[in-house]
C-alpha cells in the first residue's frame, strides 16, 4: 500500500511518523510547510504525482500553510484521506472542523487528543500514535536519577502548577528542541525520570483565553512508554483508557500537585512504581500504533 503523508516538519510529528514506519510502512512524506504559501497546488500536485492508495494529513487550525477545505474535498474525490487532528478539543479548531464535516472533506477524522467540543465533527475519539522504539532501553523507575521532570513550556492556567513544582519540588525541565530528529533525546530524558509532570488542558483557542478542555496529551502516552510515573490533571481524557489514581497520579490544583509529589517520593509501599508499570501496560495494550493504524486503515477502506 502506498501512503502519502501531508505533514508539517515540526519535531512534534516525529513520533507520529515513526509509529507508522514501526509497522513496516514507508510513507512518502510531503512537508507542506516547506514550499511556501498557499500550499494547495503543490499538495494537489503531490497527490497526482504519487498516486497513493491513502493520504494522511496532520492538520493545522489556520495560518499560511493551511490548505483550503476545497483542496481536501478534491483529494477525497480521488483517494481516501484521513485527518489526524492533534488538538480537536481546542476551541480554536471548532469552526474549521465544522466546515470540513459540512463539505465532506475527509474519509476519516480522528480526534487524537481524546475529545472534541462537537463530537459530530469527528469519526473517532482516539489517541496520539507514538513510536515505541525510542523507549526500548530503560532502567527500573526507582533507579532513575531525576525524581521529577518535564519538558517544554507550560502557559496559561498550566503555568501556575509548573512554577510551583519548579520552585518547591526542584522539578527538572528539559527545554523543547525544535529540530526534527531530536526525538530520541526527548525519550531519553523521560526514561531518566521517576515522575513526569503534565497538565492536560487545551490551549484555549487562538488567544489562549479559553474555554479550556481536559484533553489527552501525547506526553501521557510517551510517559507510559518510558515507564515513568505520570503526574496528571484529574478528570483528563486519559480516563477514556486508564483509571485515575491507579494508572496515573492525579492533582486538582498546584497545591495538590506538590503534595502528591512529596507523597509519592516519601511512600515506601511502591505506589510510584506500581503506577508507572500499570500505565505502561495500558499504553502498550490499549494505545498502541497497531490499534491506531488498523482502525484508521479499516475506516478508509484500505485494511
Amino acid at each position: 500500500m502506498k501512503i502519502l503523508w501531508l505533514t508539517p516538519s515540526d519535531m512534534l510529528c516525529e513520533a507520529y511518523h515513526g509509529s507508522l514506519t514501526y509497522l513496516g510502512h514507508k510513507p512518502v512524506m510531503h512537508w507542506y510547510d516547506k514550499h511556501g504559501s498557499p500550499p494547495d497546488q503543490r499538495i494537489l500536485d503531490a497527490v497526482d504525482r504519487e498516486s497513493p492508495d491513502l493520504v494522511l494529513y496532520i492538520g493545522q487550525a489556520g495560518g499560511a500553510h493551511c490548505a483550503s477545505p476545497d483542496t481536501f474535498r478534491r483529494i477525497r474525490d480521488k483517494v481516501p484521506i484521513a485527518l489526524l487532528c492533534l488538538d480537536a478539543y481546542d476551541i480554536g479548531w471548532d469552526k474549521l472542523l465544522t466546515e470540513y464535516r459540512e463539505k465532506a472533506c475527509f474519509t476519516f477524522t480522528v480526534a487524537c487528543d481524546g475529545g472534541c467540543h462537537n463530537p459530530a465533527n469527528v469519526d473517532w475519539i482516539g489517541f496520539h500514535p507514538v513510536d515505541p522504539r525510542p523507549y526500548a532501553k530503560q532502567k527500573p523507575v526507582l533507579e532513575r536519577p531525576i525524581l521529577l521532570g518535564t519538558c517544554g513550556v507550560f502557559a496559561g492556567p498550566r503555568k501556575v502548577v509548573f512554577d510551583r513544582l519548579v520552585r518547591n519540588c526542584g522539578m527538572v525541565v528539559k527545554p523543547r528542541e525544535e529540530v526534527y530528529g531530536s526525538y530520541q533525546r526527548y525519550a531519553n530524558f523521560l526514561m531518566q525520570c521517576q515522575i513526569v509532570f503534565d497538565c492536560a488542558l487545551s490551549a484555549g483557542g487562538d488567544d489562549g483565553r479559553g474555554p479550556y478542555a481536559r484533553t489527552l496529551k501525547t506526553r501521557a502516552v510517551e510517559v507510559g512508554l518510558a515507564g515513568a510515573c505520570l503526574l496528571e490533571l484529574e478528570g483528563c481524557a486519559l480516563g477514556n483508557w486508564a483509571k485515575q489514581d491507579l494508572h496515573w497520579a492525579s492533582y486538582a490544583s498546584a497545591e495538590d500537585a506538590e503534595e502528591m509529589v512529596r507523597n509519592l517520593l516519601e511512600d515506601d509501599t511502591g505506589i510510584l512504581r506500581d503506577n508507572a508499570l500499570s500505565l505502561q501496560r495500558v499504553v502498550r495494550q490499549k494505545m498502541s500504533p497497531e490499534i491506531f493504524w488498523s482502525r484508521t486503515f479499516e475506516a478508509c477502506g484500505v485494511a
